[in-house]
């Protein structure tokens, strides 16, 4: 694991629900660490992609959580890529509450798609940084 691995609420890495999706709280049987689910206990495939691959040039539409729609907003503000969206989520100190608000008023994101991708950040930073 590396240094970023306990960047999580609570100091410790997810496995299964994120709290205020799905069932809620913790999936007592979720197995793998750091996977992230809003109602099933598998990841995505674009939130596997996403983390497990190199950022490059990839547009924002690629988080998770973020569509295309969202992707046009980000760019009015100059951040239409993947990194500029890390960027903003190193900037406010990697802080849950602040990157929500943030997707939130820049791209219209609602709560649980601004989750979905702090936490798919958040799972790229452990595995790349």
């Amino acid at each position: 694991m590396s240094k970023a691995g306990t960047d999580s609420p609570a100091g410790k890495r997810w496995s299964g629900c994120y709290p205020g999706g799905g069932e809620g709280g913790r999936s007592p049987d979720a197995g793998q660490e750091g996977t992230f689910c809003a109602r099933s206990s598998t990841l995505s495939r674009k939130y596997q992609m996403f983390v497990t691959e190199p950022m490059l040039e990839k547009p924002a539409s690629s988080l998770p959580g973020l569509s295309k729609m969202s992707e046009c907003r980000l760019m009015c503000v100059g951040c239409g890529t993947a990194y500029a969206v890390l960027g903003k989520y190193l900037t406010v100190d990697r802080d849950l509450s602040q990157f929500k608000n943030w997707l939130h008023e820049v791209a219209g994101t609602n709560s649980r798609n601004a989750t979905l991708c702090y936490y798919a950040i958040a799972d790229w930073c452990n595995n790349f940084m």
